[in-house]
This record gives structure tokens, C-alpha cells and sequence, in this order.
């Protein structure tokens, strides 16, 4: 698996991108450097850019996913995962459902639909 993420604070926004088969210890060290970079703060929106991966999750592993963010605070902003793969979508549904109130996520198929659900153009920050 890649991964790679980019913050953009004049757009209040932090976006990520997973390439191939998703490993939740390659995706906590990714939330691992987000979570101390200068640039990041955790009220910013985000979007997750899973359009390129594959499902590789035991579903304890999103379980754990949603643990780690909820129990280290990483997050309180609107986030948006954006997918094709259905295995992804079950994933994001998962994950949405374990973190209940902790931030606002969504889950969305279009570059478009994700710009309105975060009230913002986001296809030039997309990675």
C-alpha cells in the first residue's frame, strides 16, 4: 500500500490518498504523521481518496482504525471518502458507524459530490 497526504490551510482542508491493498499499520502510520504535522489542525475538513485501493481490512482492523482516531482525538471536521470499489464502501459504512458523533463523514463515488459535501471546489487538492 501507498499513501501519501498533503494539508492545505488556506483551504482548511487535509486530503489523503490510499494506493492498492489497504494495511491498517501502514494507515495509522500515515494518521501518525498527519496528527504532528505543524500544518495540521484538527478542526480542518478532509478527504480520504480510496478511488485507487483495495480492500485488505479485517473488519477488527477498522474497528481498531476508528478506536485510534476517536482515542487520540485526531479529528473533529467533515470528512469525505471518496470510492469506486463496494468492498471499500462496506469499509468507509463501517467505519462511520464505529466513530457514531466523534466527526461528520461521508462517503461519496464523485469528485463532485464531494466538493458539495464539503462546500468547497476539492478537485485541486485532489493527490
Amino acid at each position: 500500500m501507498e499513501a501519501s497526504y498533503a494539508i492545505y490551510p488556506e483551504a482548511r482542508l487535509v486530503v489523503y490518498k490510499v494506493i492498492g491493498q489497504a494495511s491498517w499499520p501502514k494507515l495509522r502510520e500515515l494518521w501518525q504523521r498527519v496528527s504532528v504535522d505543524p500544518a495540521f489542525d484538527p478542526s480542518f475538513d478532509g478527504l480520504g481518496d480510496w478511488r485507487s485501493a483495495r480492500h485488505g481490512l479485517a473488519r477488527a482492523e477498522i474497528y481498531e482504525m476508528a478506536e485510534f482516531v476517536r482515542d487520540n482525538e485526531i479529528t473533529n471536521g467533515t470528512w469525505v471518502v471518496l470510492v469506486e470499489e463496494p468492498m471499500i464502501t462496506a469499509f468507509a459504512m463501517i467505519y462511520r458507524e464505529r466513530i457514531g458523533n466523534l466527526h461528520g463523514q461521508e462517503v461519496c463515488c464523485t469528485v463532485e459530490g464531494a466538493s458539495r459535501l464539503l462546500d468547497r471546489d476539492v478537485e485541486p487538492y485532489l493527490l
